[in-house]
């Protein structure tokens, strides 16, 4: 046993032992939440929309690479390994995808959903007011649904999500070793968006609706280049592939954070 300022490495070692053993008994989602709620004092889209007595559709748009990979599943090709609970909690992804307002909105209607197969008299909540949650798989697929959304159900609200083209880390040094090319697909996919809504305007909307659009920075990708430019600053910190140059990695980090906090909104109304 080595002791070092206070520091008992053996209680460190049995500790960790036991905390394997309860994983290998529970699972290893254990000591991580399934949910990540907000404090009471904020509530959801769907809590203020229920609140006004009002109706609303959510809709999601899957991203091209979750598509793809979907579709190597279904025709039993290899995919990407799912990744692991610690890995999501401790990146923060969890976080974001539980306070998504499409995943809460989907966790309000799977449990309202399960009440209501339990009990004839569901109580009241706030999944009275979706009319709609869906995830799509396509443009052509998300444009559909809300045609026919806007033109049957005709809620006072529709919410659509698009997914970023690339959320995965292990692309994210591309933002500095490739960064022209990074921002070449970016750029890409900011115009398929922005053709979607002219297309979504002019062929799916009725007159008086109002269009509003919010693009919102991944911060996946500001995590992700912070975590590597702390791992620098370790001299003992192991080599690896994605070893970037210090003055890169600060580069990155300020042009991520200022990607992030540089958001704004457009509005637009069909007359």
């Amino acid at each position: 046993m080595q002791i070092e300022a206070g520091h008992d490495s053996a209680e460190d070692a049995i500790a960790s032992l036991e905390l394997l053993l309860m994983k290998v008994r529970e699972g290893p989602w254990l000591g991580i939440p399934k949910a990540v709620s907000s404090s009471g004092a904020f509530d959801s889209i769907v809590d203020k929309v229920f609140a006004l007595d009002k109706r609303m559709a959510m809709l999601r748009l899957q991203s091209a690479s979750k598509i793809e990979t979907a579709t190597s599943a279904d025709r039993g090709e290899s995919s990407a390994p799912e990744r692991k609970p610690w890995d999501l909690y401790a990146s923060g992804d969890l976080k974001d995808r539980s306070q998504s307002p499409f995943c809460h909105a989907q966790a309000v209607k799977s449990k309202f959903d399960a009440c209501t197969l339990a009990s004839s008299t569901p109580a009241t909540t706030s999944a009275g007011a979706l009319s709609k949650v869906e995830l799509c798989s396509s443009w052509e697929v998300l444009k559909t649904s809300i045609r026919n959304t806007l033109g049957a159900e005709q809620p006072d609200l529709c919410w659509v999500e698009i997914e970023p083209s690339s959320a995965s880390a292990a692309l994210c040094n591309d933002f500095v070793d490739k960064h022209d090319l990074w921002m070449a697909e970016q750029k890409v996919y900011c115009e398929q968006v922005d053709a979607f809504l002219q297309q979504l305007y002019e062929d799916a909307l009725p007159k008086g609706t109002l269009l509003l659009a919010l693009p919102q920075g991944d911060l996946s990708l500001l995590r992700y280049l912070k975590g590597l430019r702390t791992r620098s600053k370790w001299r003992d910190a192991a080599s690896g592939c994605d070893d970037l140059a210090p003055e890169k990695l600060h580069a990155a980090v300020g042009d991520a954070f200022h990607g992030v906090m540089d958001s704004c909104l457009f509005m637009k109304q069909k007359q």
